[in-house]
């Protein structure tokens, strides 16, 4: 409701004035005007083996079936040794839309940091992983989904890359497209 306004920040350096007619695009989409700005996002990457058509940058990530951040970028990657292919999904988490507010975490901003990684540490030690879902069987939308998994693999955060890298699971995707392959064999 109500008009725009434009403010120069007296932090920010000053910069030429705009050209007549030049055209100031705020927001792609009504919905993503109305998103609230993530306030401290944090980057990561998930590395799969599988498949990931269907999954496109601005595909969101969900923990729960809560919208806590989007795929910022998908990138495909060989390994020189052994020829093994695999995709990056670099995402970005929104830790307030995730439940965590930096208050929360009862420590003075110099450890913050390290309350984060203890955090996310601990979630993966409890079995948090990053798996990809349908979002759409029309459309074959994919989306990332962080679930915990009772019975995973013992994992932990790769904070030796930048952005660390977080670890994943083959989802159900897999096992429904062998289903489908081999009732479709039966049919035949």
């Amino acid at each position: 409701v109500g008009g725009i306004a434009f403010e120069t920040p007296a932090s920010d350096p000053a910069a030429p004035p705009a050209e007549p007619n030049t055209t100031f695009t705020l927001f792609a989409t009504r919905a993503d005007a109305f998103r609230p700005a993530a306030r401290d996002p944090q980057t990561y990457v998930l590395v799969f083996t599988q498949s990931v058509r269907g999954l496109a940058v601005g595909a969101p990530v969900e923990f729960h079936g809560i919208h806590i951040g989007e795929v910022t970028a998908i990138s495909p990657q060989v390994d020189a040794q052994t020829f093994a292919f695999t995709v990056a999904v670099t995402i970005q988490l929104d830790p307030a839309r995730f439940g965590v507010e930096v208050k929360d975490l009862a420590v003075p901003p110099a450890d913050l940091v390290a309350a984060h990684h203890r955090l996310v540490d601990n979630l993966v030690a409890r079995g948090t992983r990053a798996l990809l879902k349908t979002g759409s069987l029309l459309t074959g939308a994919l989306y990332v989904s962080l679930e915990v998994i009772p019975d995973a693999v013992p994992a932990s955060v790769d904070w030796s890359h930048a952005p660390p890298r977080l670890p994943t699971q083959s989802g159900q995707l897999e096992a429904i497209e062998a289903n489908v392959a081999s009732i479709i064999k039966k049919i035949d």
